[in-house]
């Protein structure tokens, strides 16, 4: 709803930011009899350019639409908003990945307060996507959306795990090598080597089978796990374990033998 919101009021842009964060879960996964668990973030990609040109970009667009669509930014940067849906308070952050200033939030050109969270991965999910039909409302013809594609959401998700380390990053790592769309772990390392973009700003060619490996390691498999549990699952969780250490050891290798 709160994605919606902002695509209602941008009737010409739609395509022009792309749906890189825990929404694409449900449609690039097999549905469960125990689903996914994610987060109510709304990840967006911006796409600025390089380094180069962006003085002649014009992203005032955007920040008008948050504001129309209600999103208040979060504290003194501008690349977290914020907004309430039916009482629960839903946050939006606006992401980029260009060479310079890593890691900085970057001020989106043309706009007083919208930023974007320079981060190395998200360019991947920006250039492997899929256009989306969803809803704007009632009242409202539907809109199409850019969202990241297979290949590209795991490029980021390994970049946001091997960056950041968090136990979330892991859990849908792990998860989607299990349940992704295309049946299995080995069509997951040919999704991402298809996704690998050029030029390669955050060494994803290396960083996505590091990062996978780390799901071979006893501990880090047991994330998954224990979040599988939490969720509901009943499986034993030490054969939860062993799933991920042996689809993390396919896709790896398949990844491995296609990257030469």
């Amino acid at each position: 709803m709160a994605l919606t919101a902002v695509v209602a009021e941008l009737p010409e842009r739609t395509t022009e930011v792309t749906v890189i964060g825990g929404l694409n879960v449900d449609f690039l996964a097999v549905a469960g009899d125990v689903p996914h668990q994610g987060t109510i973030d709304v990840d967006l990609h911006v796409e600025l350019g390089l380094v180069f040109d962006r003085d002649e970009t014009d992203l005032s667009w955007l920040e008008r639409a948050l504001e129309r669509a209600g999103f208040v930014p979060i504290g003194p940067t501008g690349w977290r908003w914020r907004t309430g849906i039916g009482g629960a308070p839903v946050v939006l952050d606006l992401l980029c990945d260009v060479p310079d200033h890593l890691d900085q939030e970057i001020l989106l050109p043309g706009c007083a307060r919208a930023g974007a969270m320079n981060l190395p991965g998200p360019r991947a999910a920006a250039l492997d996507v899929v256009l989306r039909e969803i809803g704007a409302g009632p009242g409202r013809e539907p809109v199409t959306v850019r969202f990241a594609g297979l290949g590209g959401y795991l490029l980021a998700k390994s970049s946001a795990a091997h960056h950041r380390g968090k136990n979330k990053d892991f859990y849908d790592l792990a998860y989607m090598l299990l349940h992704n769309e295309r049946s299995g772990p080995a069509e997951a390392g040919e999704a991402a080597f298809h996704a690998l973009p050029s030029p390669d700003f955050a060494n994803l060619r290396a960083v996505f089978p590091a990062t996978v490996r780390r799901l071979t390691e006893v501990e880090t498999a047991r994330v998954y796990a224990e979040q599988r549990g939490r969720d509901g699952d009943e499986g034993d969780p030490d054969m939860l374990v062993q799933d991920v250490i042996g689809a993390a050891m396919v896709c790896a290798s398949t990844f491995h033998a296609l990257t030469g």
